[in-house]
């Protein structure tokens, strides 16, 4: 499980990342669960993904879905439709994540949808929605991670 303190050993953080037009500058998540952080997007030449899910409710313990643009999990596949986009599906047609690379310090994540792997998040280029809360055009910097969950 990746967490706070545990981060991928590939991993290079951004400089940027626009998460359903919520900017977050200086390096950052975008959630964390606990201590553990259910989606980690890095630079590269193209957006590095990392995704886990939620395994246990009790525990919050997270198991790891996508590995650097891997899928670990035969549920999940990662696609890459054009230069510098990543995609994330569920069952090959539920589309999860799509995250686009801006430069090699910035990248832009246009179409989130986790439901299907247990949290109740949701967005795209106009705005996020967590669990009943929205956020839109909103910018962050200096923040390790941009919303915290539970």
């Amino acid at each position: 499980m990746f967490t706070l303190k545990d981060l991928p050993e590939d991993y290079k953080s951004l400089n940027s990342l626009t998460i359903c037009s919520n900017k977050l500058i200086g390096g950052g998540f975008p959630f964390a669960l606990g201590d553990g952080l259910p989606l980690i997007i890095g630079s590269g030449k193209e957006p590095k993904v990392w995704l886990q899910a939620v395994e246990d409710p009790q525990s919050k313990e997270l198991i790891l879905l996508v590995d650097g643009n891997i899928s670990t999990v035969k549920e999940i596949s990662v696609t890459k439709p054009e230069k510098g986009v990543i995609e994330v599906y569920f069952k090959g047609i539920t589309r999860i994540l799509r995250v686009r690379q801006i430069d090699n310090s910035s990248a832009v994540i246009s179409f989130l949808d986790l439901r299907p792997i247990g949290l109740n998040i949701t967005g795209n280029q106009d705005g996020l929605n967590i669990a009943g809360s929205s956020f839109s055009r909103n910018t962050f910097q200096g923040s390790s991670v941009f919303i915290g969950l539970g």
